[in-house]
């Protein structure tokens, strides 16, 4: 099938150290407190497996708002890099290649959500609204993440 790509790519300041905030985005278990999607419809249900921060780890979903699918570690960097395989289910189907960066600048590190992946053919017309809602969705991740660990002691 024809696809049209897209990348998206969102920064956020947090005042911890990398190695803390890939401690907690590597563990799906967390994702639930401040992740986007997850937080629109928290009684969506959710199954984790695998080991938390090591390639392998996954997790899947399958709500009534936000779609179904899942997602799984792929490349593990403690610190500096984490990689995962997205994909949905509902509302169609699609793959994409998702990343967190860290980088340290001062006391505070960069962190950096991005997401590259394919629409269908068929939805070209949607691509310019589903990057923005992707990013927008990504913003408001990043801060909800950044509020819990920075009130984290």
């Amino acid at each position: 099938m024809l696809s049209i790509p897209f990348t998206v790519r969102r920064s956020i300041e947090i005042d911890k150290p990398p190695d803390s905030i890939f401690t907690s985005i590597s563990d799906f278990n967390t994702w639930r407190s401040w992740s986007p999607w997850l937080s629109q419809e928290p009684e969506c249900p959710v199954e984790i497996g695998g080991v938390p921060g090591k390639p392998g780890h996954k997790q899947s979903w399958d709500g009534k708002k936000i779609g179904s699918g899942h997602m799984e570690l792929s490349t593990v960097v403690p610190g500096q890099t984490l990689e995962y395989d997205l994909s949905f289910v509902k509302p169609w189907k699609s793959q994409s290649k998702a990343a967190f960066e860290f980088e340290q600048e001062g006391q505070a590190t960069r962190v950096t959500w991005s997401m590259e992946g394919t629409l269908p053919i068929f939805l070209f017309f949607m691509k310019k609204k589903m990057s923005a809602m992707v990013a927008k969705d990504y913003e408001r991740g990043l801060a909800m993440l950044k509020k819990l660990l920075e009130a984290e002691t």
